[in-house]
């Protein structure tokens, strides 16, 4: 009788055992499905927000190449018109561009000051 009465708490014990393994292992999986789904969030916000200055760079150097095209072809005209109106003196052709850009002009005026 006593050694029925023994193998009750062992078997109870081993039953014990496995139920405290197998929720200690569900807890831990799901501390480790949490790890992952914030990773995962972390990472993509990082992606997004690389995506995003991406774009803002893709847009600057856009604008940028739109400006230089615009800013070319007026340089030019003027330059063309000035040529058509009145014929610069020999030696002297296409003198604008020898001075480099933000140097004094030879009035006295700045480049910047001619920006309005």
């Amino acid at each position: 009788m006593q050694d029925a009465g023994l193998a009750r708490p062992a078997e109870l014990q081993r039953a014990f055992a496995t139920a405290l393994e197998r929720t200690s292992r569900t807890v831990r999986l799901a501390y480790a499905l949490q790890a992952n789904l914030r990773r995962a969030a972390n990472r993509a916000e990082r992606e997004d927000a690389d995506a995003q200055a991406r774009r803002d760079r893709e847009e600057v150097r856009f604008k940028k190449q739109r400006l230089r095209t615009g800013v070319e072809a007026l340089i030019w005209r003027d330059t063309d018109a000035m040529d058509q109106e009145t014929p610069a003196p020999p030696g002297r052709q296409k003198a604008c561009f020898r001075r480099p850009i933000g140097a004094p002009r030879a009035d006295g005026a700045h480049d910047r000051d001619l920006i309005a």
